[in-house]
């Protein structure tokens, strides 16, 4: 990946170094952060450069290398002292996981227990419903069907099962 001015470089390192050293004398960091930066850019990555939390999914916002240290570290700080019981429920918290009701574990049991080409229609009509409500609402006519949906929503359908 080719970062901004890094064509005026006869090398990456080079690009890289004066990278650091802009970035060391705007960021306040103790001396040990200091010393991961230092080897992080040594290592070939920019300081902007995004690593893997220990915590967070891929899924979390891209985080630069020293954000991610420090995060990792200020959790890790709260989980000392606590049971696992309580580490769990923490990281939960912390990550936004919702447990699953009986009423979702009943309906992805029932997936599960589902035949492959059944699963493989559903998705097919799941994906026209999708594209269905993108084009109701890109034509601006969402809450005349939201309308006709609610007077319509206890008529059997000839998809249930």
């Amino acid at each position: 990946m080719k970062y901004k001015y890094e064509f005026l470089y006869d090398n990456r390192q080079e690009f890289l170094w004066d990278e650091y050293q802009d970035y060391i004398a705007k960021k306040p960091m103790t001396p040990y952060e200091h010393r991961l930066v230092r080897k992080w850019v040594k290592e070939g990555n920019s300081v902007y450069g995004c690593t893997q939390s220990r915590y967070y999914g891929e899924s979390a916002y891209p985080m630069e290398f020293l954000e991610v240290y420090r995060s990792d570290r200020a959790i890790d700080k709260e989980l000392q002292g606590k049971t696992p019981q309580e580490r769990e429920t923490y990281l939960k918290d912390l990550l936004g996981y919702q447990e699953e009701t009986a009423e979702e574990k009943e309906l992805r049991e029932a997936k599960d227990a589902t035949p492959g080409p059944v699963n493989a229609h559903i998705r097919k009509l799941e994906r026209e419903l999708f594209h269905i409500w993108a084009f109701i609402i890109e034509e601006g006519l969402c809450s005349e069907a939201m309308e006709y949906v609610n007077e319509h929503r206890d008529e059997e359908s000839p998809f249930e099962w």
